[in-house]
């Protein structure tokens, strides 16, 4: 891994990542502001803002890139920075060992934190043709569709089913597991499914872990969608996960 120092800013570089692009990104986004500056100008667009994260896109060499700014400043936040544990630098971390693993995750290319406590930021692989699950579902919804009589939903369901049985047997739980932090991602025409939010991954998930990770998704889950529906989803989850997580 390679650090550069820039002003009061330290930019972690994860290994195979080009500095110099990496480092035109970061400039453009201008660093010293901490925000987006000029998006139009500097080739970034806004993409989501929370109340203690802003998303962007930008372009970087040939493909595009997604940055992650926590600007949450709140005291605790502000001293977790400076403590070297703040959300930035999790997700980081957790996304580098995530793709070791072979968990689906947008890759992790750069961390950068402005000294001594924030903001920080992350930059990661932007997946072309991607929906969270939460906006899918919305959006079938108020087309009217009967998610029980809905091919798609049941071979979404299946999808899933193996996608957590997967990340389970890997031995990873996401802290907030939600359609919301689940990625649809259609690539040459074949469907599956990434995690995003990537401070909220668990390394150390058990038989425990797993069933709170699954009764929280279907809590989730339950915003989204109808009764008959959720019925019917974690019918379809247990027929292929079965009944024991964790096992």
């Amino acid at each position: 891994m390679t650090r550069v120092q820039h002003g009061r800013w330290v930019i972690w570089l994860a290994p195979g990542s080009e500095q110099e692009p990496i480092l035109s990104l970061l400039n453009s986004f201008d660093l010293d502001r901490g925000d987006g500056g000029e998006s139009a100008a500097s080739g970034l667009w806004q993409i989501h803002a929370g109340g203690r994260s802003t998303i962007y896109g930008a372009h970087l060499r040939r493909s595009k890139v997604c940055l992650k700014v926590f600007t949450d400043q709140r005291l605790l936040v502000r001293l977790r920075t400076v403590l070297g544990c703040s959300k930035g630098r999790r997700a980081f971390r957790n996304g580098l060992l995530a793709f070791d693993k072979g968990v689906p995750v947008p890759r992790v290319y750069a961390y950068a934190e402005k000294r001594p406590c924030g903001p920080t930021l992350v930059v990661t692989e932007l997946l072309e043709n991607a929906v969270q699950m939460n906006l899918l579902l919305e959006e079938r919804l108020a087309r009217g569709v009967d998610l029980t009589a809905d091919h798609a939903f049941r071979e979404l369901s299946a999808l899933f089913a193996r996608f957590t049985r997967d990340l389970h047997g890997k031995g990873v739980c996401h802290r907030d597991f939600s359609p919301r932090n689940v990625l649809v991602v259609d690539s040459n025409g074949q469907t599956r499914l990434q995690l995003v939010d990537l401070e909220d991954l668990d390394f150390a998930c058990n038989a425990g872990k797993c069933r709170a990770n699954i009764e929280h998704f279907h809590g989730k889950m339950a915003r989204y969608v109808n009764s008959a529906a959720l019925a019917l989803f974690q019918v379809k989850f247990n027929e292929i996960y079965g009944k024991e997580p964790g096992r």
